[in-house]
C-alpha cells in the first residue's frame, strides 16, 4: 500500500512545481481534444442559462461550469464554505484525525489568531451523510 495517496502526490507536485503546467492541466479557454462544450438545458435555472458548461471526453458524468457566480456570490459562497461547512456537524475533513479538538468555529479561530489556526491545515472537506466503514 502506498505511503501517500493520489491527492497528496498531486498536491506536492502542484506546491513544489516551478515549471510551466504539464500536459495533464486542461485550460478550458483553449481548444482541447479532451474537452467539449455542453449545451445548457432550456429548462435550467436562470443563473445557469448563460453559463459555459463543459464535459471531459471519456469521463462520463463530469461537468465543469466556468465562472458560474458573480463576484458578490463568489464571496458569499466562499465565506459559507469556510465559516459553516467546515464545522464538524456539517462535514468530515482531513482535520478529523489530526486536529479533532480544534475543529469547532474554525473561521472564528482563524480571524482571531491566523498563525495558530487549524484552518491553514485544512485541505479537503466533504459534505452530507457519510457511512462509517470502521464502526461495524
Amino acid at each position: 500500500m502506498p505511503t501517500t495517496d493520489v491527492y497528496r502526490e498531486a498536491e506536492k507536485r502542484w506546491r513544489h512545481s516551478l515549471q510551466e503546467p504539464g500536459e495533464e492541466l486542461i485550460d478550458f479557454e483553449l481548444a482541447d481534444d479532451r474537452v467539449r462544450r455542453v449545451d445548457v438545458a432550456a429548462d435550467a435555472p436562470d443563473w445557469l442559462r448563460g453559463a459555459q458548461l463543459y464535459a471531459l471526453c471519456g469521463v462520463d458524468g463530469f461537468r465543469f461550469l466556468r465562472c458560474p457566480f458573480s463576484p458578490e456570490e463568489e464571496l458569499r459562497w466562499s465565506h459559507a464554505a469556510l465559516a459553516a461547512w467546515t464545522e464538524p456537524e456539517a462535514s468530515e475533513s482531513n482535520l478529523d484525525l489530526t486536529h479533532a479538538g480544534e475543529r469547532g468555529a474554525l473561521w472564528a479561530q482563524h480571524e482571531a489568531a491566523p498563525s495558530s489556526s487549524a484552518l491553514r491545515h485544512l485541505s479537503w472537506v466533504t459534505l452530507g451523510y457519510h457511512y462509517q466503514w470502521s464502526e461495524r
